[in-house]
């Protein structure tokens, strides 16, 4: 996960940084050319606005201006939405199906946020999915259960639902005693 990425989630990780950034997103949006009178944004307004003290407020957005989710312009404080859309794309890059239904977007319904939660209910979907499953899997000669068991946890909710899967449409050969897996 990226620096900056960690950087947002652990701003937004405070309740107070967090209300902060949550009203400035909601000021910004009713933004007067939205036919809506928006709340000043200096630091005393805003501290009047959350009943927070000044010093308080001031370490507040230091932290947030430092994480890149608000900044300061000639009107005042402002919130950069984009920062968590950056940061959201970020943690999704680190992720092995993170980004797989853009590349597969009829598996929209059963991967959400780059992690397979649910099998699809048609059969051609389902040999996608343990298609995506298997390509995401590290390269090995034979693996034990609880090694392949933590590979597909960080690709799944449902570690024994989608390891059958994988064993059901072919991608995976158990041995006899069903405690060791071969690719097909």
């Amino acid at each position: 996960m990226s620096a900056h990425a960690v950087g947002v989630l652990a701003a937004l990780a405070d309740a107070e940084r967090l209300r902060v950034y949550a009203w400035l997103v909601a000021r910004d949006a009713a933004s007067p050319s939205a036919g809506s009178d928006a709340a000043p944004s200096t630091l005393a307004a805003i501290a009047a606005e959350l009943d927070l003290e000044l010093p308080r407020l001031q370490k507040i957005v230091g932290s947030l201006v430092a994480a890149g989710l608000v900044a300061q312009s000639r009107e005042g404080l402002h919130a950069v939405p984009e920062a968590v859309t950056s940061a959201a794309s970020a943690v999704l890059d680190g992720m092995p199906l993170g980004h797989v239904v853009e590349r597969h977007p009829r598996l929209r319904s059963v991967v959400r946020n780059g992690i397979a939660e649910r099998l699809p209910a048609s059969a051609e979907l389902k040999s996608e999915l343990a298609g995506v499953l298997a390509a995401a899997l590290p390269e090995f000669d034979e693996v034990d259960e609880p090694h392949l068991n933590a590979h597909l946890a960080t690709l799944t909710t449902d570690v024994p639902l989608m390891r059958r899967l994988l064993v059901d449409e072919g991608f995976l050969v158990r041995d006899a005693a069903g405690s060791t897996y071969r690719r097909a």
